[in-house]
Formats: C-alpha cells, sequence, structure tokens
C-alpha cells in the first residue's frame, strides 16, 4: 500500500495535516479538518476567527487544495503539486529517514538532485507522459510546506494581535487596499466575504487586479489602515 501524508489548507487562514493512503479527501473531508481544528483553538487566538461568518469561510477555503490540484495550468500544477504530499517509502534511496530530512527545502532538493545524479541506477526511468509537470523527480515536500506557512502565518497574526492589544476593532479600520488575482472571476466571492466581515459601515477600499501575488497560489491579498485615538 501506497503511503501518502497530504496536506489540507485553507487559503491564507490555516494549514492542517492529514493522513490519508493514495485516495485524496477531496472537499468533504477537507472541510471536516478544518472545522475541526477551529474547535480546537486556543483562547487567546484572534477574536474574529471566533465569529460564525469567519468560521464558515474557512471551512469554505478549505476546498482551495483541491481546485489547485485539479486545474489544467501547467505552472500552477508544478509549483503546488509537490507542496501537498511526501512519499515516505521513497526516502530511502535518497540516503534518508523522515528523522534525517534537511530543515530547509532547497537544501532537500538539492540533496535529490545530487543522488539522482550520482546514482541513476536506483531511480526508475521517469515517463515523460506522466510527467507533463515535471514533479516526478521529486518525492514531495509537505514537511517544509507546513512550516513555512507556519512561520507566515505566525507573522501575520503577530500584527492582528498587536492590532487588538493597542485596543484595535473592525470600527476602527478606515481603509482597504485589496489585490485580486483574476478580479473579473473572483470580484463576487471576494465582496461577498467582506461584507460578511464589515456588515456595517464598511471602510473605503481600492480594488486592484494583478496577474499574481508574491506565493503564486495565494488569490488575494488585502491592505488595512487603521486609526487608533
Amino acid at each position: 500500500m501506497k503511503i501518502r501524508i497530504a496536506l489540507s489548507a485553507a487559503a491564507a487562514a490555516f494549514v492542517l495535516i492529514n493522513a490519508s493512503t493514495a485516495s485524496a479527501w477531496d472537499y468533504e473531508g477537507h472541510r471536516l479538518v478544518n472545522q475541526l481544528a477551529l474547535a480546537s483553538l486556543p483562547k487567546d487566538f484572534p477574536a474574529f476567527v471566533s465569529a460564525p461568518a469567519a468560521q464558515e469561510r474557512i471551512a469554505f477555503l478549505a476546498g482551495e487544495a483541491d481546485r489547485w490540484r485539479n486545474t489544467p495550468d501547467q505552472a500552477l500544477k508544478h509549483v503546488n503539486a509537490p507542496d501537498h504530499y511526501i512519499d515516505l517509502e521513497e526516502l530511502a534511496p535518497f540516503g534518508l529517514k523522515p528523522e534525517t530530512l534537511p530543515p530547509l527545502r532547497y537544501d532537500f532538493v538539492a540533496h535529490v538532485a545530487r543522488e539522482r545524479g550520482a546514482h541513476p541506477e536506483k531511480f526508475p526511468a521517469i515517463d515523460p507522459a506522466k510527467n507533463s509537470d515535471h514533479t516526478r523527480e521529486l518525492v514531495g515536500l509537505l514537511p517544509w510546506t507546513i512550516t513555512e506557512y507556519y512561520a507566515k502565518l505566525k507573522s501575520e497574526f503577530s500584527y492582528l494581535k498587536a492590532f487588538e492589544a493597542a485596543g484595535g476593532t473592525l470600527r476602527d479600520i478606515v481603509a482597504l487596499r485589496i489585490y485580486v488575482v483574476h478580479i473579473a472571476e473572483n470580484v463576487e466571492e471576494v465582496g461577498s466575504a467582506l461584507r460578511e466581515v464589515f456588515t456595517t459601515n464598511p471602510p473605503t477600499s481600492t480594488w486592484i487586479g494583478v496577474s499574481s501575488l508574491a506565493v503564486p497560489e495565494f488569490l488575494i491579498e488585502i491592505e488595512a489602515t487603521a486609526v487608533l485615538e
């Protein structure tokens, strides 16, 4: 039986882990994992996440991982697919075990490339017809995806905690600058999410359509300006 560790992510919100066999969880399984994680958050987590609308939004976004995985876009498949799994049984030919993995992503990629170059006889030939996204040389990058997203989340939520610690609330936000990938396709969804958060007196907002963001899999980035008395 092929063992694979799979990643379930709510975009720009939570990174959640689950173990599975070769079959995928798809949307319902990912949604359930996100709901369980929301129910287990510590009491000092930023308060806005406890709002029913926010929790439903996070649960819904659990399906982003499936939409990325099923895309016909080769560039997105190339950058995204290896982040969602690691095939543990394929580590041995590279002289690695789970406990000896390098702590940094590209140190691991360099190690894989060196071993493939030095010992090609250890690795079966890759069928180009099954490698259209050019990722079959890898065994997955899930452990590094988890640690990298965790670091990003800590950074982002530190701003929220500082804002709340200073007495800030949603009412103090006076302006939003919203960058949206594929704005024509996503404008309704983003607008709906904002209306759920800012139910009365929404701040002034500027919407900017972009071709991509710094992290390729992100579809939206929001800059907020708040005024605290």
